[in-house]
């Protein structure tokens, strides 16, 4: 699948030098039968996804207004908000981080040299399942649950289960969170960058598989909660303190973790329509990562969402019986 969709995207050599790596690439595909693909290649360290949401909504408006242009010689101006003082995530000088920030590790972790095949697979939740989940996560004496906390806490548990882990071995959940609003004072609109932290959850694999979907879904919410203003801040000034930035990477570990990033927000079937119609599918391709999950927006409509989970191939039949117990 993975060979299938990079044939729709530029060809890139990962192995190259960070600093000659394009920060966007961009091709178009035409099919026999009159469909188009358009695959782009943004680089994460310019653009978080909803930076690439914006650039994308933008390069949509202004395709369609060329081909307006065309037609009725109309005003070939449209309005885009865009910012990009990067000293508004600047650390403090010198650095004086405030908290522990085990989110983060200096160094990637000794993987098998050989490891086994993983597939990706689309999961989707309409917008009832999702409402049954937090009827299930909220039959317990505790908080509501947002539908977030009950997506990430009910596939964090049945992956946790697929895996069969030592009850005893620590597990960690971790999410991208943006800073935007989050930050006081927030962020100005239209900042286009990278203003995500990361959150970060943990417990032992046999308390996460045996507690009911609140207690996951708590862990979740605890998680989130924590990602302040005063925490990101001080995660500024931690990543600053370090010898070498690029070492840092989140705290993650294939095939005990779990991480989850989130787009389905985006209004990718409502604003990417680039003179052709809005389109069919949005897809990130590259999701065939043991335990890392994608939420991306469905063309069923609101309130529809599509997981994109990346498991070992041997797992993912029992991620899916779990999946269906739910």
């Amino acid at each position: 699948m993975l060979s299938e969709f990079n044939i729709l995207g530029p060809p890139l050599d990962a192995s190259a030098d960070i600093t000659s790596v394009p920060l966007l690439l961009a091709q178009i595909t035409h099919f026999e039968c009159g469909h188009v693909c358009l695959g782009v290649r943004l680089h994460h360290q310019v653009c978080d996804g909803f930076s690439a949401s914006q650039f994308l909504s933008s390069w949509a408006r202004l395709a369609r207004r060329s081909i307006e242009m065309a037609s009725d010689d109309g005003d070939s101006k449209v309005d885009v908000k865009v910012h990009h003082d990067r000293s508004l995530l600047r650390a403090n000088n010198p650095p004086s981080p405030t908290d522990e920030h085990p989110e983060y590790q200096t160094h990637k972790r000794e993987l098998p040299t050989s490891r086994p095949p993983c597939v990706s697979k689309i999961f989707s939740f309409t917008p009832s399942s999702i409402d049954d989940l937090r009827r299930k996560a909220s039959s317990d004496v505790g908080p509501n649950h947002s539908r977030y906390e009950v997506l990430a806490a009910h596939l964090w548990r049945c992956i946790i289960r697929a895996r069969e882990l030592d009850t005893e071995q620590e597990v960690r959940f971790g999410m991208p969170v943006d800073g935007r609003k989050r930050l006081d004072p927030p962020l100005p609109e239209g900042y286009f960058g990278n203003a995500i932290f990361y959150g970060y959850a943990s417990c032992k694999a046999g308390e996460l598989a045996e507690n009911s979907l609140s207690f996951a879904a708590d862990l979740v919410k605890t998680a989130i909660a924590k990602v302040d203003n005063a925490h990101m801040r001080s995660a500024l000034d931690w990543i600053a303190s370090q010898e070498t930035i690029k070492s840092i990477v989140p705290a993650y570990t294939p095939f005990i973790d779990f991480a989850m990033t989130s787009w389905w927000r985006f209004p990718f079937y409502e604003q990417l329509d680039f003179g052709w119609g809005n389109p069919s599918h949005v897809r990130i391709p590259l999701f065939a990562f043991d335990g890392i999950v994608g939420l991306l927006p469905s063309a069923a409509g609101s309130g529809h969402v599509d997981a994109l989970v990346g498991l070992q191939a041997s797992q993912m039949p029992k991620f899916e019986e779990y999946m269906r117990k739910a």
